[in-house]
């Protein structure tokens, strides 16, 4: 490199007007992403859930009306008016779901699992956007009815 090239380096200011732009451009961008992704969100109330056992749908919940479908029995047992249900998956396994009818909320309360409970850690079910309670060792899933794709993929 040449004398001139270096006092021409050291010389020059350390931002350009387009590097300014392009920062700009990108500051722009990421605070329009996070507001959307934030704000454009579906925070409606749950209207309902099922509750699947390896793909199979076992039980559906609707909170207009409580109206409570317990599609295989084998699986599934209700507590009396307590909001309790108990989630049997016929080896030993269970989860013990709870739903509260004044909030709209759906929570796995307890489970036999692993060590972790990742399920019984997982947030509640609270809008039709929630993110699903997924329990894998038993191959449990429980889902909102009217699910809202609100762009986030998770792998």
């Amino acid at each position: 490199m040449s004398l001139n090239k270096i006092e021409q380096v050291k010389n020059s200011k350390w931002f350009s007007i387009w590097d300014l732009v392009a920062f700009g451009v990108i500051l722009i961008t990421a605070v329009a992403l996070i507001l959307a992704f934030t704000l454009g969100r579906d925070k409606s109330g749950l209207d309902g859930f099922s509750v699947k056992y390896r793909g199979e749908t076992v039980m559906t919940y609707e909170f207009d009306g409580d109206k409570v479908r317990i599609l295989n029995d084998e699986y599934i047992k209700a507590e009396e008016e307590s909001g309790y249900y108990r989630f049997t998956d016929g080896d030993g396994g269970y989860n013990v779901i709870y739903v509260d009818t004044a909030a709209r909320t759906v929570d796995v309360t307890d489970s036999n699992c692993s060590t972790h409970k990742d399920c019984v850690h997982t947030a509640k079910l609270k809008s039709n956007s929630s993110p699903p309670i997924i329990c894998t060792v038993h191959g449990l899933t429980i889902t909102p009815l009217k699910t809202v794709d609100d762009g986030n993929i998770i792998i």
